[in-house]
Order: structure tokens, then C-alpha cells, then sequence
């Protein structure tokens, strides 16, 4: 049985259930795979929500440029279905939303397509970073995730109303019935995750009842640090560090000791297995239909953790993504040679593909300025990829890349 089939099965609807019913545990992950045997390098990209839009013949232009780079995994924006840029049609299967084509499906038509070249497609979706005017955020305001704003800490009010709390039951079955409407319509090559992190920590009811259960009163310790975030930083590094048995130094680690913090120890640990869980979820649902499920990383392990809980080196050590795309977007030839050094050995043991990221800059100003500003630049990092014995690269973005940028990446 194939797996377009088993979703419509009895079978199929069972699964689902059961994973739901299974989401409150912040288990470790139970997937495991074999180590398989080297593969060959290859070139993925990221995709934009334009990607979608294009009408059926510009559509199969692009995918047929693509491919002839070389370019064999597609990672497409899907915007939430609420998104005012949006229309919600493109999540639900309908047609005629593209003018002049009243019965093409937007999602469908551009797999099929994809698939004509031989692309494979990970549809993208953001995961707890879900936008103030989700609707499931005014039937359940409790699922907002509350984020410090005192002191040092003022800078998180910016993304506050924007995130679910990642931690909570109800946040992880609305994320997972997002995925699950993507897969049963569209069948897709897999699910690329974006924003798999928290944000930063919150300190909401649901998590501070949970970690009352366990002794810790978390609102007390984040009033420890509400005017030292660099020390909750450095704290929290120094302890993922500890707890990986990483010895020396690492560039975004912590270089000179300082004083440990068992309780916000116990406080990340808990959050990371939270969102650990979850992902396992995701990856046995994935691979129960035949599907890969890969997503996007920040490369700063560990200093990103004590805070968005994204703990990748655990995840790619227990294989519950089949690629981490690791976004390496504004790094110079030497730092990338670097972070690749350090993620390597990082995940040494793990069965998880490792795909740093590299983007196309088209801006002399802002983020855009370290990006790679011309073809052979693209072409140099992509280079340092392969040589360093990645399993692929990751392009930010394919509405970037222009022939002269394709045709300096087609032969790696």
C-alpha cells in the first residue's frame, strides 16, 4: 500500500489519533534509523510564496531552470491560512484562485510538476510563530505565549502576541493538524519545519504550573535575571556545554566559567524535551506515509538554546529529521568553514543529514550585505560545502537566484 492510500485508510485515521493522544509527553524521540551509506551532494533551496503563484507554464519554466542547476529539493513557503497576503484557498485544495486557470490547484499542480524534473517538494511551515491574528488566539488567549519584558528583557515585547507557546498540548496539536491538512491534500515529499523554536522563554499559567509540579517556581527565576540577560545567556550555555561533555571551547559558547543555576538548568532541560517530543511526533507521522521531514536551524548552538530551546545537536543525534538546514546565511569563507567544522563534529554519531545554508544577497544595505553578492561568491560557499563532506547545501532563496547565479552552481 502506497501512501496516498494508507491516508485514506481506517489505518491512516488510527495513526493520526494516536499520535494526538500522545502528544502530552515530553518524551525523547523513539525514531531511530540505520546509518545508511554516503550519498551523493546535493543542492536543495528554499522557495518563496511567489513560487506558488506562478501561473502552470511559468511554473514548470522555473522548475525546469531549477533542476538543470542541479537544484533537486524544494522548500516552498506556505503562509498560514489567515495571512492577509494569502488566500485561505491555497491551504484547503481549491482552484481558481491564479487568474485565467479557473482549475488549477496552486499546491498540487506545483508538486506534480516539481516531480516532472525529478524536485522533490518539503512543503514549509512555520511552527509556533504563528501571528497575531490567528483566530485559535482569540478562542484561546491562554495559548499565547507570555515572554519576559522587564529589564534586560524589554526587547522580547517585539515578538510578544506573536508566538504560541510551544510547550503547551493545545499549541502542538494546532501545529500538527496544519501539517496533517498539508499532507492528506498534497501528498507531498515531506514537511519542512521553520521557527521550531519558542522564540524565547515564557513564563505563561500552563508553564508555570508545569514546572511548579517539579519544585521550580519560573517566574522566580527569571526575576534573577530580568536585568542580566547576557549572565541568563551565558549560564545556560555553560550548562548545554556540561550536558554534551563538550570540553572545548566552541565559538558560540562560553569561554570564561560562571557560577551554575540548577534550577534554570532544569528549566531549559524541560523545554528542550518538550519540543524533542514533539518533533518525534512529527517524524514517526512523516515517515509512517512515506515522507521525509526536514527543517531550518540557527547555526549558534548552543547559545540560542537557553532561550528558543532549539536544541538541534540533540535532534540530529537522534535522527528526527531526515535534513537540518542549518541557515549560515552571512558567513564569511572562514566562519563557514568553521561552523561546518564545529556542527560536524557536533553530530558526529547522528543519522540526521547536515545541509548549512547559504544565501543570495541582492542588497548593499541591512542583513543583505554579508550575503553573497555575486555569482561566484554563491559558488565559493557552495564549494566549502561539499569539500567540508556535507550531505547538500541549502539555497536562501530560490526567487534569488538568477541564470548566472544557477550556472555557477550547476556543476557541484
Amino acid at each position: 500500500m502506497n501512501r496516498r492510500d494508507f491516508l485514506r485508510t481506517a489505518g491512516g485515521a488510527a495513526l493520526t489519533g494516536s499520535l494526538l493522544a500522545g502528544m502530552n509527553l515530553p518524551a525523547t524521540a523513539s525514531a531511530t534509523k540505520p546509518k545508511t551509506s554516503p550519498q551523493p551532494f546535493r543542492k536543495g533551496a528554499w522557495a518563496p510564496r511567489a513560487l506558488i503563484h506562478r501561473a502552470p507554464d511559468s511554473l514548470r519554466q522555473r522548475m525546469a531552470e531549477l533542476a538543470e542547476a542541479g537544484i533537486s529539493l524544494l522548500a516552498p513557503c506556505i503562509p498560514v491560512p489567515y495571512s492577509p497576503w494569502n488566500d485561505p484557498d491555497y491551504y484547503t485544495g481549491g482552484t481558481g484562485v491564479i487568474e485565467g486557470y479557473p482549475d488549477w490547484n496552486p499546491f498540487q499542480g506545483m508538486i506534480e510538476i516539481a516531480h516532472e524534473f525529478g524536485t522533490e517538494i518539503h512543503l514549509m511551515t512555520s511552527c509556533f510563530n504563528i501571528g497575531r491574528e490567528a483566530p485559535i488566539f482569540q478562542d484561546h488567549p491562554e495559548m499565547v505565549a507570555q515572554f519576559p519584558s522587564a529589564g534586560d528583557w524589554s526587547w522580547a515585547a517585539r515578538k510578544q502576541g506573536n508566538y504560541a507557546c510551544g510547550m503547551q498540548l493545545r499549541a502542538q496539536k494546532y501545529v500538527f493538524d496544519r501539517l496533517r491538512t498539508l499532507v492528506e491534500r498534497y501528498h507531498p515529499d515531506g514537511i519542512h519545519l521553520d521557527y521550531i523554536r519558542t522564540g524565547t522563554q515564557c513564563v505563561c499559567d500552563y508553564c508555570v504550573e508545569q514546572m511548579a509540579r517539579q519544585g521550580l517556581d519560573i517566574r522566580a527565576i527569571q526575576r534573577r535575571y530580568d536585568d542580566q540577560r547576557d549572565l541568563w545567556l551565558h549560564t545556560g550555555t555553560q550548562h548545554m556545554l556540561r550536558k554534551y561533555g563538550v570540553l572545548k571551547p566552541v565559538s558560540w559558547g562560553v569561554q570564561e566559567p560562571v557560577p551554575d543555576d540548577e534550577e534554570l538548568g532544569r528549566w531549559i532541560d524541560w523545554r528542550i524535551d518538550r519540543l524533542t517530543g514533539f518533533i518525534a511526533q512529527m517524524y514517526n507521522y512523516t515517515h509512517k506515509y512515506g515522507m521525509e521531514l526536514s527543517c531550518a536551524v540557527k547555526f549558534f548552538w548552543p547559545a540560542q538554546v537557553p532561550t528558543g530551546a532549539q536544541d538541534w545537536v540533540r535532534w540530529g543525534r537522534e535522527g528526527i529529521f531526515d535534513q537540518m538546514c542549518q541557515m549560515d546565511y552571512d558567513r564569511r569563507p572562514d566562519e563557514l568553514r568553521t561552523v561546518i567544522r564545529e556542527s560536524q563534529e557536533l553530530l558526529a554519531g547522528g543519522t540526521s543529514q547536515y545541509w548549512p545554508g547559504v544565501a543570495r544577497g541582492r542588497g548593499a544595505t541591512g542583513e543583505q550585505k554579508r550575503w553573497c553578492q555575486s555569482p561566484q561568491e554563491l559558488a565559493e560557499r557552495v564549494q566549502i560545502c561539499k569539500d567540508a563532506g556535507t550531505d547538500g547545501v541549502m539555497l536562501f532563496h530560490s526567487g534569488l537566484l538568477d541564470d548566472d547565479d544557477l550556472a555557477a552552481i550547476k556543476d557541484f
